[in-house]
């Protein structure tokens, strides 16, 4: 009986991975350490946006040049950012090495400071210049565990001549070298990768101070030593990239070489594809992490709804991403337009603090924003959640005045005076709140002259006959007092005197609590736009109430004719 091919091909991969274990090394995206700040921001929202900003601009950096320094913002919460691409990477490498970068080092968000050691790169981020830094107290060994040479004396003795070697070369060669040196009994491979933003003397001292206190790693057949301002690794094995390095040996190393660079020629296609299959492992691996701590509830409800999208999709949509589709950011990630296969235009918002503490706070998002529908809140049409980062997918809206919108929101002491303070935000959720409750625009007119929206409103409450204007798709008898309880609610934020407005944790609780209103320190009184006539001529976004009521004029300018158009 033959073979069967899928036992052939496991069979096959199997052989080849004992074969390229004695002759590769480990992934270079491994993480060799991780190093978080204890201190936290002045402002978390504020560092978020220069750290987000910091993240595009070393993107760009290390795809160009594979290394680079940039700096975002002013003051406490400005950032700092530092990335290094070690030389045996190719740009493709490169790429995938900062994109690990990317995904981790949020994790030592709303920390002021942060830097991580891959094994192929190097990234960092503080809120102060430290790119002349080649020391610092965070300087750290990484030793294997368990495995030990069998000939300890001689591995010290090779050990420190590669070490002495590597870091020697890597001063005459720009920052980087990698080396090997070798006897009958021990062979040991080295690499030594300064920034290269810093300058030649602390380069010198940064590799000395590695090649010096990476030796006590001996007799440990694996050692890092991690720097501020340098890395340097040895191993039994080699672990660089040969297509990408000169290789500085010394000893009886030749034969060796020559054996590694043909099996590693001879396998090199089928070790891509055994990488491939395990990244993809990973990745689904990842996705069902994101199963388990939500359970089967609402990534599961998201994936088996329209909701879903492929990230691949939403990838090619906005063309990896790039800068020049690219419509702005906010303090949890950065919005792209992207095209869909089907031709549609879409907003792609991708999530850059994709921490496992942040995808609860993801689907809460998706969850919350796909319930909710109002003409001035974009559209959510769906996420992606199967890719290494959370995507969020909005209708895509051209570019229009803003003006052609919240004119009816703006707060009475903004429109005449242009003072804005919190309890204008209040005053513009109060009508909001009212709009989504009656289900009308806040510009519609009433039937009647001078019955405007919140005028409208307001000679209902005094008449008690709320429930005549609410949105029968929400009323029903069971949630009557709710929906009377927000309308009372949304009115105190409207009053006409901010001090009378209550402040948004106020508000908040208002309608969590079924505190009655008449209990609250002031009651509803006339809206300050009540007394109004359309005007000729003015098109539907001016259609709001313009004319003050006696209760509002008191704080408003003494002139008896003025026309009022949004700012």
């Amino acid at each position: 009986m033959g073979f069967p091919q899928r036992s052939t091909t496991v069979l096959v991969l199997l052989m080849v991975l004992g074969l390229v274990g004695k002759t590769m090394a480990d992934p270079r995206t491994s993480i060799a350490g991780l190093f978080c700040s204890k201190t936290l921001a002045v402002s978390g929202n504020d560092l978020a946006h220069n750290f987000i900003r910091t993240m595009g601009n070393l993107s760009s950096m290390a795809d160009d040049h594979g290394h680079g320094t940039t700096e975002v913002g002013e003051g406490p919460n400005s950032v700092y950012g530092l990335v290094q691409c070690f030389k045996d990477l190719s740009s493709i490498d490169c790429r995938l090495c900062f994109a690990e970068i990317r995904s981790v080092l949020p994790k030592c968000y709303p920390n002021i400071g942060g830097r991580i050691f891959l094994d192929g790169c190097f990234g960092r981020y503080e809120n102060y210049s430290f790119f002349d830094q080649a020391m610092d107290s965070k300087d750290s060994n990484v030793c294997s565990l368990g495995r030990k040479s069998s000939n300890p004396d001689k591995f010290n003795e090779v050990l420190k001549m590669v070490m002495s070697n590597v870091s020697v070369e890597a001063q005459r060669s720009g920052g980087f070298a990698v080396g090997s040196a070798s006897t009958s009994l021990v062979s040991v491979f080295a690499l030594a990768q300064c920034w290269q933003d810093l300058d030649k003397r602390l380069c010198n001292a940064c590799l000395q101070n590695a090649a010096s206190s990476i030796m006590s790693c001996s007799p440990g057949v694996e050692g890092r030593s991690l720097k501020a301002g340098c890395y340097m690794r040895y191993s039994t094995r080699v672990f660089w990239n040969l297509n990408q390095t000169a290789v500085h040996s010394s000893g009886k190393s030749n034969s060796l070489w020559i054996i590694i660079c043909s099996a590693l020629g001879g396998f090199l296609l089928i070790v891509a594809v055994v990488i491939w299959i395990v990244k993809a492992y990973m990745r689904r691996t990842y996705c069902d992490s994101l199963q388990d701590l939500l359970g089967s509830g609402l990534s599961a409800a998201i994936s088996q709804s329209n909701m879903n999208f492929k990230y691949n999709d939403l990838k090619r949509a906005t063309k990896r991403f790039d800068a020049s589709n690219k419509l702005g950011q906010g303090s949890c990630g950065t919005v792209y337009k992207g095209i869909l296969h089907d031709g549609r235009e879409v907003a792609v918002k991708r999530l850059v603090l994709n921490t496992r503490q942040w995808i609860a706070q993801f689907f809460n998002e998706v969850d919350l924003i796909n319930r909710v529908r109002h003409k001035n809140l974009v559209k959510l049409l769906g996420c992606s959640a199967d890719g290494p980062e959370s995507l969020l997918v909005y209708e895509y809206y051209a570019n229009k005045s803003l003006d052609l919108f919240i004119f009816g929101y703006m707060a009475p002491e903004y429109i005449v005076h242009g003072h804005l303070t919190e309890k204008a935000d209040v005053y513009s959720f109060g009508m909001l709140s009212l709009e989504i409750v009656t289900g009308q625009r806040c510009s519609s007119v009433g039937t009647q002259p001078g019955q405007f929206f919140l005028s409208k409103i307001w000679s209902h409450y005094k008449g008690g006959t709320v429930e005549q204007i609410i949105d029968r798709s929400y009323y029903g008898e069971e949630a009557r007092d709710e929906i009377l309880h927000v309308v009372n609610v949304a009115l105190l934020c409207t009053q006409a005197t901010p001090g009378y407005r209550p402040s948004m944790s106020k508000v908040v609780e208002l309608l969590r609590s079924s505190t009655k209103i008449e209990e609250y320190l002031y009651q509803p009184s006339d809206p300050p736009f009540l007394d109004v006539l359309p005007m000729e001529g003015r098109g539907e976004r001016d259609n709001s109430c313009l004319l003050p009521t006696e209760a509002a004029t008191q704080s408003f300018s003494e002139s008896s004719e003025w026309s009022i158009a949004g700012r």
